[in-house]
C-alpha cells in the first residue's frame, strides 16, 4: 500500500512540474463539525410548551483552482451545504441503501477570462453575501421577505449562483471603481404556440455592483432586478 501511495504521489509530482509555465493546479478542501442545541418556548393563549433538541452536523467541501494562462483560469467545488451544514442521523444517513443527505453536488464550476480590461465568467459562479442578497435569497426560496436577517445568503446558496457575469475596472488609480453586471435565469419557462405565439419569457435575474475604494476605504453599490 505504502509502494502504491508513493508511486501515485510521485506521479502527480512529475505531471505537475512538468506544466507548461505559467500553468498550474491547486487542490484545497474543507471540513467542519457543529454541535447544534436548539431551544423553544412557544406561548400560545394560555397554554406554553417547550422543546429542546441537539444535532450533530457536517459541512465538506474539495475543490480544484486551475490557471491556464495569465488570462484564463477555472475553478470547481464539490461539497454539501457549507453555509448549514448537514444533520447527522444514522437512521436516515449512514446505512447503505439508504443514504440520502450529505450527498455532494458543484457549488462552484466555472470559467474565467481575465485580459486585464474585462473579466469574463460563465457557469456556477461565486456571489458574495451582502444586505440585498440576503433578502434576495429568502425571497427565492421562501417566496416572501421574512425571515432574511436570519437567514443570509450563504445558507441559501453557498454563495454562488448559476449564471454569468461580466465587469470592467474604470479606474485603477489611487480611487479604483469598476462596473460588474450578472445575470442568471430565476424560472425557465415554456413557449408554446397555438393560434398566435403566445409569450412567457424566462424570469431573468440582473445584477449590478459598483465597487469603488480610496485610501482603505471601500463601498459597492448594488442593484438587484428581476423585471418580469
Amino acid at each position: 500500500m505504502f509502494k502504491t501511495l508513493s508511486t501515485v504521489l510521485l506521479s502527480a509530482v512529475t505531471v505537475f512540474s512538468a506544466l507548461p509555465e505559467g500553468m498550474s493546479f491547486t487542490p484545497y478542501g474543507m471540513a467542519q463539525y457543529r454541535f447544534r442545541y436548539e431551544f423553544t418556548n412557544k406561548n400560545l393563549s394560555e397554554e406554553a410548551s417547550s422543546m429542546g433538541n441537539y444535532y450533530n452536523t457536517i459541512g465538506y467541501k474539495i475543490g480544484l483552482k486551475a490557471v491556464l494562462n495569465e488570462q484564463v483560469s477555472a475553478q470547481f467545488e464539490l461539497g454539501n451545504d457549507w453555509g448549514s451544514t448537514e444533520k447527522i442521523d444514522a437512521s436516515a444517513y449512514n446505512y447503505t441503501g439508504i443514504r440520502k443527505a450529505l450527498a455532494p453536488f458543484f457549488s462552484l464550476a466555472y470559467v474565467k477570462w481575465d485580459p486585464g480590461y474585462l473579466h469574463i465568467e460563465a457557469g456556477i459562479i461565486p456571489v458574495k453575501g451582502t444586505s440585498v442578497t440576503d433578502i434576495l435569497g429568502v425571497s427565492l426560496t421562501k417566496g416572501n421577505y421574512q425571515l432574511s436577517s436570519h437567514i443570509p445568503w450563504l445558507a441559501n446558496t453557498n454563495n454562488s449562483m448559476q449564471g454569468f457575469r461580466i465587469g470592467a475596472p474604470i479606474s485603477k488609480g489611487n480611487f479604483k471603481f469598476g462596473v460588474d453586471l450578472m445575470t442568471s435565469i430565476i424560472k425557465q419557462r415554456t413557449e408554446t404556440v397555438k393560434e398566435e405565439f403566445a409569450s412567457n419569457n424566462n424570469s431573468i435575474m440582473i445584477m449590478a455592483d459598483f465597487p469603488m475604494s480610496i485610501a482603505g476605504l471601500s463601498l459597492t453599490p448594488q442593484f438587484i432586478a428581476i423585471p418580469f
